[in-house]
C-alpha cells in the first residue's frame, strides 16, 4: 500500500526589520507646478530618510526618479475638462530601528502631498533561512504523524518514506501551489489619520507532498 499526504507547518517571529514605501504625489493645473510641489516635498522627504541613515536606523532605501502624467477630469456636463497633471515620486525605506521608522512617520504623516503605505514587516535574510529551514523540517515530521494515522486506520504499523517533493512535483501529481513565506503588515497607514507603527509577526510556512510504503 501507497500511502501520500500533504505535510504542513509555520512559525511566528518577530520582525526585524520594516520596509515603509511612502509616495509623494502633487496634482496642478499645468507641468511645471505640479513638479515643483513634488520636489520640494520630496527634498524634505529624502532629508527626514538621510537623518536616520546617518543614525544608522536605515538599512537601505530608494526613490524612483520624478515621473509626470495628465488626465482631463470629466465636467458635470459630460465634458473632458482642463487638463490636470500629476507628478509622482516613490521611496521604499527599510528600518532596523522602529522607534526611528515611528519618528519618520510622525516627521512626515499629514504632509502635504505625502502618501503613507503599509508597512511590510520582515526578517533578515540569514534569519529567515533558518526559519524556512525548521519549518520545512517539521513540515516532513508532520507529513510523517499523518501518513501514520492513515496507515494505523488501516491496520499497519509501520511505514517508510519513499518519495519527497516541493508540493506540485510529486512524480505523478500536477501543477500545485508551493508552500511560501507569509508576511503580515500592519494597517494601512493615511497622511490624514492618526497611527501606530506596531510590529507585526512574520509567519514562516511550508508545505510538502510525501510518499511512504506501508508495511
Amino acid at each position: 500500500m501507497k500511502i501520500t499526504v500533504t505535510g504542513s507547518a509555520e512559525s511566528r517571529h518577530a520582525p526585524s526589520r520594516a520596509t515603509l514605501p511612502i509616495v509623494v504625489t502633487a496634482e496642478a493645473p499645468n507641468a511645471r507646478t505640479a513638479t515643483q510641489w513634488a520636489e520640494q516635498t520630496s527634498h524634505a522627504v529624502s532629508s527626514a530618510i538621510a537623518q536616520h541613515e546617518t543614525a544608522g536606523a536605515v538599512e537601505n532605501w530608494t526613490r524612483n526618479p520624478l515621473t509626470l502624467s495628465s488626465h482631463r477630469p470629466w465636467t458635470n456636463d459630460g465634458t473632458p475638462g482642463a487638463p490636470l497633471y500629476t507628478a509622482h515620486v516613490a521611496y521604499r525605506i527599510t528600518f532596523t530601528d522602529f522607534t526611528a521608522l515611528a519618528s519618520l512617520l510622525e516627521a512626515v504623516a499629514g504632509t502635504e502631498h505625502v502618501q503613507l503605505q503599509d508597512v511590510a514587516w520582515e526578517l533578515s535574510e540569514p534569519e529567515l533561512q533558518e526559519a524556512t529551514d525548521a519549518v520545512r523540517v517539521k513540515a516532513v515530521k508532520n507529513a510523517y504523524d499523518k501518513a501514520l494515522t492513515y496507515a494505523g486506520a488501516a491496520g499497519i504499523e509501520s511505514i517508510a518514506y519513499e518519495e519527497i517533493a516541493d508540493i506540485g512535483l510529486m512524480s505523478d501529481s500536477g501543477a500545485g501551489f508551493e508552500g511560501k513565506m507569509l508576511m503580515r503588515s500592519a494597517a494601512p497607514i493615511h497622511s490624514d489619520a492618526a497611527f501606530e507603527a506596531r510590529p507585526e509577526d512574520v509567519v514562516v510556512g511550508a508545505s510538502v507532498n510525501v510518499r511512504f510504503a506501508a508495511k
